[in-house]
């Protein structure tokens, strides 16, 4: 049985206070949106790999979009049409399969 917090839509504050806990992840759009840029396009792919997997287990399925050595992943709940608990939850996860891995939070800068 899924937690009903699953389905609520997080409010404004109730997002700046999980994105406390979220390092390099932001609110943008009404998703979280993250940027990591890892060592070569293989490491990216093998991180691609490990958050799709993640995200499977979870039953919950973010945009990732890859470029070389980078990745940006971009997370709501469609079903309900913005951020959930389901969706702090995964990129909780996925901040810890880029720190890992090795990754560095990436702000689309040089």
């Amino acid at each position: 049985m899924s937690d009903p917090a699953d389905k609520t839509v997080l409010s404004d504050s109730q997002i700046s206070e999980a994105l406390a806990e979220l390092p390099g992840w932001a609110h943008t759009e009404g998703a979280l949106t993250y940027s990591v840029k890892c060592d070569s396009a293989e490491a990216a792919i093998g991180l691609f790999d490990k958050i799709a997997a993640a995200a499977e287990n979870a039953g919950h399925h973010p945009d990732v979009l890859w470029s070389y050595n980078e990745l940006t992943v971009d997370m709501s709940s469609h079903d309900v049409g913005g951020v959930t608990v389901r969706d702090t939850r995964l990129a909780k996860t996925i901040g810890g399969l880029a720190e890992a891995a090795g990754a560095t939070i990436y702000d689309g800068e040089e």
